[in-house]
């Protein structure tokens, strides 16, 4: 599972204790402290650290690690509501496939769970869908640009994750969003 997130869910949901488990994870500049905090403080290891009961590798283990682990087991598991734990069978799950070079099993478990897209949703319903709300989406932010200057503080104060300078609609998302659902 490429997602940190997931793992401490996992933990937690699991009552796992730090002797049960092995998570190999980004150790990165920041990105260290963010996965410790959301694996509750477990430690990270390394890929050639000893295997524990359950292993979890992210990306940072995707590719040119060896892992040795005679009982180890490849479950690879994918939300598709998330992107970055969607993975391309063509290469990222070959790499992941050939990881553990000397478990005595051969097959590989997939579990995954359906896009954010589902399926009852034609491409031309999800098209028009998309339409709508990037007309809303255009209207909100020319009442916003034309909007009374005094009222946009109160505005902001809901919105920390946009760049309130910009305000701006990024059409190359929505083009990318209806490609992938495509897909």
């Amino acid at each position: 599972m490429n997602s940190v997130t997931f793992i401490g869910k996992v933990i937690r949901h699991a009552k796992l204790t730090p002797d049960q488990v092995k998570i190999v994870c980004s150790q990165s500049g920041e990105s260290y402290d963010r996965n410790k905090e959301k694996i509750d403080g477990f430690p990270i290891s390394t890929p050639s650290g000893e295997p524990c009961k359950i292993n979890f590798y992210t990306s940072t283990a995707f590719e040119g690690c060896d892992i040795f682990d005679k009982t180890g087991r490849t479950y690879i598991v994918s939300d598709g509501t998330v992107t970055h734990s969607m993975l391309d069978v063509a290469t990222t799950i070959r790499q992941i496939a050939g990881r553990i070079r000397d478990t005595r099993y051969k097959e590989i478990t997939h579990i995954f769970s359906e896009s954010r897209y589902g399926r009852d949703v034609s491409y031309a319903q999800f098209k028009a869908s998309t339409e709508k709300e990037i007309d809303k989406a255009e209207r909100w932010l020319k009442w916003y640009a034309t909007g009374d200057e005094d009222l946009k503080p109160l505005i902001h104060a809901d919105m920390n994750y946009i760049d309130k300078k910009t305000m701006t609609l990024d059409r190359n998302r929505l083009k990318l969003d209806m490609l992938n659902f495509r897909n």
